[in-house]
């Protein structure tokens, strides 16, 4: 099994989060592109836009699994530093 984290971050300090459970577990590293409506799914419950997604995201989720957006990825103001994204595989 494998899960999707989404922490909301201000101050150095999570103030939110969610993890999504039971997502599709893969032998090759996913992509980011590929978690895309899990992603809007958990924007969504936590009241939150999806964010722009460049290049540098995916490169950065390719490498590690994780990334991070932060405010200047919104086209709405948002009341937090960052949106981190972490995938991983649970036992």
């Amino acid at each position: 099994m494998a899960k999707l984290w989404l922490k909301i971050i201000k101050n150095n300090r999570m103030i939110r989060d969610i993890t999504l459970d039971s997502l599709e577990d893969r032998d090759e590293k996913m992509e980011l592109d590929q978690l895309r409506p899990e992603i809007a799914r958990a924007c969504n419950e936590l009241d939150v836009e999806f964010p722009v997604v460049v290049e540098a995201n995916r490169r950065e989720f390719a490498r590690r699994q994780r990334t991070v957006f932060r405010e200047d990825s919104f086209i709405q103001e948002t009341d937090f530093d960052k949106l981190e994204v972490v995938y991983f595989k649970s036992e």
